[in-house]
């Protein structure tokens, strides 16, 4: 098989796949990246060699140790799919190893304190999006493609958010209840229209930023980002009484680690002392 055809075969069927335009013209990217390294002879003849060399070039280039996972992530799924299709042997990114991500911050979950006066700061629909995504835990991109259709109202006046599996990253569909908080941040509409239920910038970029303004304006931790407001939802889940389990199905994890590793913080020593007194 010629490699120019199997990749243009796989970019067509890995696009209808990624939601964002920003997503579709990085996967372009990458494949022509590919094309001019190590796909420049057929596709069975590809080695394990060239693989790692144009792994080191990524590297000594400067990419991190995040964009090389997700760089390898591509690279391992086109191989496995061409070697599904009988088209190679073998899979020569199999020695590409994973990176650890080296984390440079720390994480931020926001205080009730700190919380109230990022609110205070934030302009109007900066505020709803912030409340409601430290009501629900739902990252940035789902809750930016969420519109009234996917609100189910329930006899007794309660509301219910559906969310479908491909708006969310593991790809499982997510029901949750709707706290009053939660209701309040929604913008103006009614279930099953498609007016969104968070009015957001079209810009992505726009969101982060004007985060960021309000963040030095309210004088909190410098280091707090846009996705601290779902590690405030899980610490909020965990003061509340919440199970790992509870925690992992409402915020719409599939693997403990993730969730342990990246979104827990570590135990204060007062707080590990008030605990082991009490056994």
């Amino acid at each position: 098989m010629n490699a120019q055809t199997a990749v243009n075969k796989w970019k067509w069927l890995k696009t209808q796949q990624l939601q964002s335009e920003k997503s579709q013209s990085h996967l372009l990217c990458m494949v022509t990246r590919w094309l001019r390294f190590f796909l420049t002879s057929p596709l069975g003849k590809v080695a394990a060699a060239e693989v790692k060399a144009y792994e080191d070039q990524l590297e000594e280039g400067g990419m991190s140790n995040a964009a090389l996972n997700r760089e390898r992530l591509f690279v391992r799924q086109f191989f496995r799919w061409a070697r599904e299709h009988g088209w190679i042997d073998h899979d020569p990114s199999a020695g590409w190893g994973y990176r650890n991500e080296k984390v440079e911050r720390e994480y931020a979950p926001l205080s009730r304190d700190a919380e109230g006066l990022l609110l205070y700061a934030a302009p109007t629909w900066l505020e709803h999006y912030i409340v409601f995504s430290i009501c629900t835990g739902l990252r940035q991109g789902t809750i930016r493609q969420l519109t009234w259709r996917h609100v189910k109202p329930m006899p007794g006046g309660e509301w219910f958010l559906e969310v479908p599996a491909r708006l969310m990253k593991a790809r499982r569909p997510l029901r949750m209840p709707l706290s009053g908080a939660a209701c309040g941040a929604l913008a103006c509409g009614h279930p099953g229209s498609t007016q969104p239920l968070v009015k957001l910038p079209s810009e992505p970029t726009k969101i982060y930023r004007e985060f960021k303004k309000a963040v030095a304006k309210a004088g909190i931790n410098p280091a707090t980002t846009p996705h601290d407001l779902r590690r405030t939802w899980v610490q909020r889940m965990n003061e509340a009484g919440a199970t790992l389990q509870q925690t992992m199905a409402l915020g719409g994890w599939s693997s403990p680690g993730t969730l342990l590793k990246h979104y827990f913080t570590p135990v204060q020593d007062d707080v590990a002392r008030a605990l082991l007194e009490k056994i």
